[in-house]
């Protein structure tokens, strides 16, 4: 019988599998490929809208650190790539709250700065390609005119 296991939760412990079996301090897994270890380990069936729910809500906890990534091709069409996700020391103490053994080699990058040897790439993109990091996304705040109205309300109850 398996413990049940929340899915936000799930999907932090494949993503620090896939960290731990290829011994490196992130890890650039797509989306359909959580679901299958979600549903494969713990038998949880999720929609790719579910997943996406949950790494954000991790990204903007502080938990998950994202750094989306785009290609070009030679003939100048754009398409995107899996993005590269690794733990933040929040992510990582929260991680060890859970009762996860940390493997050393995070724990050292993490913590003590000590970098993780060099591993070679298996990377989709042939080598003619240009992979591109993507800034992080932030809402845009209100107009230029709201903030002023805001503002000048606020100034006036005073």
């Amino acid at each position: 019988m398996r413990i049940r296991v929340p899915t936000g939760i799930a999907i932090l412990f494949c993503i620090y599998e896939i960290m731990r079996k290829n011994n490196a301090s992130y890890c650039y897994v797509t989306r359909p490929k959580i679901q299958s270890l979600l549903s494969k380990i713990y038998k949880l069936d999720r929609c790719l809208s579910d997943i996406s729910y949950h790494l954000t809500k991790w990204r903007k906890a502080g938990i998950l650190c994202v750094e989306e990534q785009f290609s070009t091709k030679p003939d100048g069409t754009h398409y995107n790539i899996a993005s590269n996700r690794w733990f933040s020391k929040v992510g990582l103490n929260f991680l060890i709250s859970l009762g996860k053994r940390v493997f050393s080699g995070l724990y050292n990058h993490v913590f003590k700065g000590i970098k993780l040897p060099r591993r070679k790439h298996k990377h989709l993109t042939p080598k003619n390609y240009k992979i591109t990091s993507r800034l992080p996304r932030r809402s845009a705040g209100p107009p230029e005119i709201l903030k002023n109205v805001v503002f000048d309300t606020v100034a006036t109850l005073k």
